[in-house]
């Protein structure tokens, strides 16, 4: 087969893969968020934990169990997962990361909100989708 077929042959699998994954994403369902994005309520860094109040588990993470919550005080439904057996050595800087991945706002990132220091274990809360998993997506 000459160079010019080859290229061609290349082009055309290259399109097709294009409709095929365009055709996918317009395939999926739009997500709802629990908080908009752009919201301009400010929740807390640092949660406590009597202005959570937990409803279900909603699976398991690498890091342990993941529950959909709820905050009392701002009437929005989060996720808490958690995310280090050894808060005492981490914690400043997973406050900092935390505090940094606040300001990321857009629309296909999952916004994190803060972390809850409980029983020597860090865990973080994140919007929640009640659309699903990424895994029932994939």
């Amino acid at each position: 087969m000459n160079n010019a077929l080859m290229n061609n042959a290349v082009l055309e699998s290259k399109s097709s893969l294009q409709r095929k994954r365009s055709y996918a994403i317009k395939k999926l369902p739009s997500l709802t968020r629990s908080i908009s994005i752009h919201s301009e309520k400010q929740l807390p860094l640092l949660f406590d934990v009597n202005d959570i109040e937990i409803i279900e588990e909603i699976g398991q993470g690498a890091f342990g169990k993941i529950h959909k919550v709820h905050h009392k005080n701002f009437q929005e439904d989060l996720v808490i997962k958690g995310v280090l057996n050894n808060a005492g050595e981490c914690e400043a800087y997973l406050l900092k990361e935390v505090s940094l991945l606040q300001r990321l706002k857009h629309p296909n990132l999952l916004c994190s909100f803060g972390v809850l220091v409980m029983d020597h274990q860090l865990w973080l809360f994140t919007e929640f989708f009640c659309a699903g998993s990424l895994h029932d997506f994939v």
